[in-house]
């Protein structure tokens, strides 16, 4: 018997030599043991079926026994969920673990957790969970849920899984994320770039902005878009290209179904998992920023047109905008948020305006005073005539806003010069 394995191993080096025993309902004649050319002589059809049947069975190694997928969440209702999510799925059908590996995690009771959030010092981290109970929270959430599943060779979906495993580990799970460059999604593109070695992202059909990026997921969301939009410098105004835009778990998604290696795609089946009958519509519940606006900026005119004192209104006017001021600056100079910087904001929302507003209240006509204001005046019409070359994107809502803030600069100017108090 020994002989005849090795015979049959040498023929056919990747199949056990018990499957041709397995073929025959004859082993043995005697003490004579079955000729190997009978066994190649049986009918074809008897071969292949118990070859094809018996196989996987006696060696796995040659069965697909896992399957790695993106899976890629719709926005939420919150504004950190605003962006929408990408986790990785690793689903072994051998073991029966079926996995999601999550990049978006972070720790509320990690000391100084707050501060460090204002800093820029996120410590965010990777941790595994059953698909179930991942699926059941993005159900719950009404949240649309989309598959997408690799074309991989087994020493690729071996190399991701590792590859997960080992950066699940305490000691290499946490990252200091960042909203552009660092996040759940671009984690899970710098994976595919390892595993397909050589690879290259298409080309992005568009170029827009950061800025831009984020403006389509805040159509609803007018506040948190205006928030956004004065806090962040020029830097978010940088044109992106097929890399950068996925930073957004719905770019990720395209990109990937139009990745190729090898001349083939790397996405072999797509799915649609969840599809909420109502799906989340976020909104902020707030009167717009425009009608805000537009209101202080009406007002400011009539009480000028009527020559009313306003000092309330305009110690609020000037105080929140040297607030406002003054958390740029912090931002700024005081943070590791990198694209906070360089913001021409702060032209017209200078800090020193917080402390300049107690002044309205006060009934001497310095110069110093006089001069500030006329100069405030100045420096706000002329960014509001030069607004289309400013090379920062700037949100409109803010334009009758600065203008009230210009009409009393001038009115707070006049009325000292003039002894009007």
């Amino acid at each position: 018997m020994a002989a005849y394995c090795g015979r049959f191993n040498q023929r056919f080096p990747g199949i056990p030599a018990v499957v041709p025993l397995l073929m025959s309902n004859r082993f043995f004649s005697g003490d004579e043991f079955l000729d190997f050319n009978y066994i190649m002589n049986m009918e074809r059809k008897r071969f292949l079926f118990l070859l094809l049947f018996f196989l996987p069975l006696i060696n796995p190694v040659w069965a697909d026994d896992m399957e790695i997928s993106l899976l890629t969440m719709a926005p939420g209702k919150e504004l950190y969920s605003a962006f929408g999510h990408s986790a990785l799925r690793v689903n072994n059908f051998t073991t029966g673990e079926d996995l999601v590996y999550n990049y978006g995690l972070f720790d509320y009771s990690e000391p100084w957790f707050y501060l460090n959030f204002v800093r820029g010092r996120m410590n965010y981290r990777l941790a595994s969970g059953p698909y179930k109970d991942f699926f059941i929270s993005y159900y719950l959430e009404n949240r649309e849920i989309r598959e997408q599943v690799f074309d991989m060779t087994r020493e690729e979906k071996e190399f991701v899984a590792a590859f997960l495993e080992n950066n699940e580990k305490p000691e290499n799970s946490y990252y200091r994320y960042h909203y552009f460059y660092d996040n759940c999604a671009t984690r899970i593109r710098d994976l595919l770039l390892l595993t397909y070695q050589g690879i290259e992202l298409p080309a992005a059909e568009k170029n827009p902005s950061y800025r831009d990026l984020l403006h389509q997921y805040l159509h609803q969301r007018s506040w948190e878009k205006l928030g956004i939009d004065i806090i962040l410098g020029i830097s978010a105004d940088r044109k992106t290209n097929a890399y950068m835009q996925t930073f957004l778990p719905d770019y990720l998604f395209t990109i990937v179904s139009k990745m190729e290696y090898n001349g083939r795609s790397i996405i072999k089946d797509t799915r649609t998992v969840f599809v909420p009958e109502n799906p989340v519509m976020p909104g902020s519940g707030f009167i717009p920023p425009l009608v805000v606006f537009s209101c202080i900026c009406l007002l400011a005119v009539v009480l000028t047109v009527l020559r009313k004192k306003a000092r309330a209104f305009d110690f609020m006017l000037f105080f929140i905008t040297g607030i406002l001021g003054v958390l740029m600056v912090l931002l700024w100079f005081f943070t590791e948020h990198m694209d906070m910087r360089n913001n021409f904001n702060i032209i017209w929302a200078f800090p020193v305006h917080g402390v300049m507003a107690f002044f309205v209240f006060s009934k001497t006509h310095g110069r110093i005073y006089r001069t500030y204001f006329l100069i405030t005046g100045i420096v706000t019409t002329l960014f509001l005539i030069t607004w289309p070359l400013i090379p920062q994107g700037l949100n409109p809502v803010l334009i009758p806003f600065l203008a009230g803030i210009s009409i009393r600069s001038f009115v707070n100017y006049f009325d000292r010069l003039l002894n009007m108090t």
